[in-house]
């Protein structure tokens, strides 16, 4: 996944989808998760008729269209 994909969230009925099903990764960030030394994937979202971003992680979301390079 990268910035400008279109995505759209992986499960439907996920506690944190909010009727937005399309959305554009606006940012790509990595933290280190301390307990495990992993790299969790967690995106900045610009989800349709929001007018904000959400956080959201890898597993809760799948690309739709991806961005052209």
């Amino acid at each position: 996944m990268k910035v400008g994909d279109l995505v759209t969230w992986a499960v439907q009925d996920d506690p944190d989808f909010t009727g937005s099903n399309l959305g554009v990764i606006v940012e790509c960030m990595d933290e280190e998760d301390s307990a495990t030394g992993t790299l969790p994937a967690s995106f900045w979202v610009r989800w349709h008729s929001n007018s904000d971003w959400s956080i959201t992680y890898e597993d809760e979301i799948v690309v739709i269209s991806p961005a052209s390079s």
